[in-house]
């Protein structure tokens, strides 16, 4: 078995950090996550737990150093119960921080790591959105950014399909494709996320078929994209563990077509 999660690095932090899904025993996963002090004084970190029903379960307290990392172990916090399913918001006083989590299934083999995110918006862009399509699957874990008001999500994906949830303050939501009503099998698109009330952020989760990935939703678009780890091998070696694959999906979200020849990949070797 070989699993090499990925996360972006940040160029900035913030005084918060939101991790839209925390899991402990739930979904046969538990979330490890990591919080930097990316100032060169120490910070005085506050780490709050909700559950999808919007209740704080626990809160934690730390103090990080400058240019240190503070570790948290979901499976190691007997406060969060035999399992847990929310969210945590991470905010720091005296310094900025940025955040990366990464979710470890129990009994399988599947990992995936995406990042905390700094603000939310009332629009985000999700770029895949499956449905037993290449046999896989995607859920979207929305959280609402706001602690004190509640919000209505509405996932719309390509296809015309949407599925509507309410979010507590704090707490996040799960939207799977394949439980939007009218979605068909092998269903292969994108989806636009839209909050009624309050700023949300969005990681999607794609699995199935023995593979497994994630992504930060996007809150805006741009004309030049890079992407600085790119990988590809044969199908032998591929469905042999012997080397990697890369998968792009590019959205559009303007409000017109994009022609063919419009949106261009280059490929550049080492």
């Amino acid at each position: 078995v070989k699993n090499r999660p990925l996360s972006n690095g940040f160029s900035t932090g913030g005084s918060q950090s939101l991790i839209a899904s925390v899991l402990k025993n739930t979904f046969d996963t538990t979330t490890r996550f990591s919080v930097q002090n990316v100032t060169s004084t120490s910070a005085s970190v506050v780490i709050d737990f909700y559950n999808t029903s919007a209740v704080k379960v626990h809160t934690m307290n730390q103090t990080i150093q400058g240019g240190s990392a503070y570790f948290v172990d979901a499976g190691t916090i007997s406060q969060l119960g035999t399992s847990f399913n929310g969210s945590a918001v991470v905010t720091a006083t005296g310094g900025d921080v940025v955040s990366t989590a990464l979710e470890l299934e129990l009994s399988g083999v599947g990992a995936k790591a995406f990042e905390g995110v700094a603000a939310g918006s009332t629009k985000f862009y999700m770029p895949s959105a499956l449905c037993q399509a290449f046999g896989a699957n995607t859920a979207y874990a929305v959280q609402n950014t706001s602690l004190s008001a509640s919000t209505n999500v509405t996932v719309n994906y390509s296809n015309g399909t949407s599925e509507t949830k309410s979010i507590g303050p704090g707490a996040k939501q799960s939207f799977i494709a394949c439980n939007a009503s009218g979605m068909p099998t092998g269903f292969s698109g994108a989806a636009v996320i839209e909050s009624s009330a309050t700023p949300v952020i969005a990681v999607g989760k794609a699995y199935g078929s023995g593979l497994a990935t994630a992504f930060v939703g996007a809150s805006s678009g741009a004309r030049y994209l890079a992407l600085p780890y790119v990988r590809w091998a044969t199908n032998a070696d591929f469905a042999a563990g012997l080397g990697q694959r890369t998968f792009i999906t590019i959205q559009n979200i303007g409000s017109s077509s994009l022609a063919a020849g419009t949106v261009k990949v280059d490929y550049i070797d080492k």
